[in-house]
């Protein structure tokens, strides 16, 4: 079979049913983005907020799972909202996105913490993870005053003097590959 990529894009908790076929599984989340700090007075634009972070693993079936396991659950983590109110105020951090299935413990992407005050307006771009020979694309940096951030798992643009709002951060992101032998596996054995 063919390898089998399914991207959750939407906010919450997701179920991904494993395929009969699949003996390997790759997966990759990304964490919400954090928001950017509201303006100010005095000529004074908010911080960007910081990116999502990323977390991977490959699950061997009948090694880190059991054949009998059906399903890999989770949550795809949320960006924060901007910054409100003027006065430079801060947002609460991106939320993260995880994965877990029975007899596995799981993994995690840290949402966004980090706050640019004083040092950028733009929120943080996600960049991209390559993992197993795929790569994973995340948000791009959010460079508009007010701008939120571009998912998956960027941050958003601190807001525009004025008291404007900070954007809110970019939503997370979760992969899943599966497939059913690893690249080149047959050739490795000669």
């Amino acid at each position: 079979m063919p390898s089998e990529l399914t991207t959750v894009s939407t906010a919450g908790a997701y179920t991904y049913s494993i395929p009969d076929w699949a003996l390997y599984i790759d997966v990759v989340v990304l964490g919400g983005g954090k928001g950017g700090r509201s303006g100010g007075t005095l000529l004074r634009n908010g911080g960007g907020g910081g990116k999502g972070s990323y977390g991977s693993a490959t699950l061997t079936r009948g090694v880190n799972v059991g054949f009998g396991v059906t399903s890999i659950t989770g949550i795809v983590g949320s960006g924060s909202a901007g910054g409100t109110g003027g006065n430079l105020n801060a947002s609460a951090s991106g939320t993260s996105s995880t994965a877990i299935a029975t007899g596995w413990a799981g993994i995690s992407g840290a949402g966004g913490t980090a706050d640019f005050s004083g040092t950028s307006n733009d929120g943080e771009a996600a960049g991209n993870l390559i993992f197993n020979g795929q790569t994973y694309v995340g948000g791009a940096a959010a460079t508009t005053l007010g701008q939120a951030g571009n998912a998956p798992g960027g941050g958003g643009a601190g807001g525009q003097f004025g008291n404007n709002n900070g954007g809110a951060g970019g939503v997370g992101r979760v992969w899943i590959l599966a497939y059913g032998d690893r690249p080149n596996q047959f050739f490795q054995m000669f």
